[in-house]
């Protein structure tokens, strides 16, 4: 499973390389790819389908929310169906609300990896059964 992780925090990126690098998930096939910029997120998506994307909102001075409406917004992108989770430190209602329709889902941090890899298995679970309903 390819998961994109767009994030900006050294500490919480190294937490989740450490976390996916055991042996038990490579050998499950989870491969954990970083993009520190919305930039670098932005040639990633285009370049490399995702099974999942981890989104932080807050990337240095840019906005995690413009990367996924972005691709949203490009119904031929080659990843407008890979599900978005946004994991960030602070989430205010206004923009809950406003990516509610862009995202399937929402984590605070700091979050433990397993409760994250959890909802990384549950929504890529629930994206798979809608795509095949």
């Amino acid at each position: 499973m390819n998961i994109l992780l767009v994030e900006d925090d050294d500490s919480f990126t190294e937490t989740l390389e450490l976390f996916f690098n055991q042996p038990v998930l490579k050998e499950k096939k989870f491969k954990l790819f970083v993009a520190k910029t919305s930039t670098d997120a932005f040639v990633k998506l285009r370049n490399q389908k995702f099974d999942v994307v981890l989104l932080d909102l807050h990337i240095g001075s840019s906005n995690g929310a413009q990367v996924v409406s972005s691709i949203r917004e490009d119904k031929g992108h080659l990843n407008f169906p890979t599900p978005f989770v946004v994991v960030s430190g602070y989430l205010d209602p206004v923009t809950v609300n406003k990516l509610t329709k862009f995202t399937q889902g929402f984590l605070v941090k700091p979050i433990e990896p397993k409760t994250l890899l959890e909802k990384i298995i549950n929504v890529v679970t629930a994206m798979k059964k809608k795509a095949t309903a």
